[in-house]
C-alpha cells in the first residue's frame, strides 16, 4: 500500500493545526490475519502472530503507536 491517500488523511487529521489520533478497531475470525496486519501497519512485531489451527490472541488489547497528550 504506497501511501494510499496519505495526503488526503493526514490533511484531515491535522484539521486545526493539531495532529489527532485516529483510533481503529481490527476484529475478525481466528486465522484471518489480524495480527498480521497490526504488525504490517506499525512496521514491527507488536501481535504474535499464530501458526496453524491453533489461536495466539485471545484477549482485547490496545496497541499505540503515538503519544499523544
Amino acid at each position: 500500500m504506497k501511501n494510499y491517500r496519505f495526503d488526503e488523511i493526514q490533511t484531515t487529521m491535522s484539521g486545526n493545526g493539531l495532529l489527532r489520533p485516529l483510533d481503529v478497531l481490527l476484529v475478525g475470525g481466528t486465522g484471518t490475519g489480524k495480527s498480521t496486519t497490526l504488525n504490517a501497519l506499525f512496521g514491527t512485531t507488536v501481535a504474535k502472530v499464530g501458526r496453524g489451527v491453533d489461536p495466539e490472541t485471545q484477549n482485547i488489547a490496545a496497541h499505540q503507536l503515538h503519544d499523544f497528550l
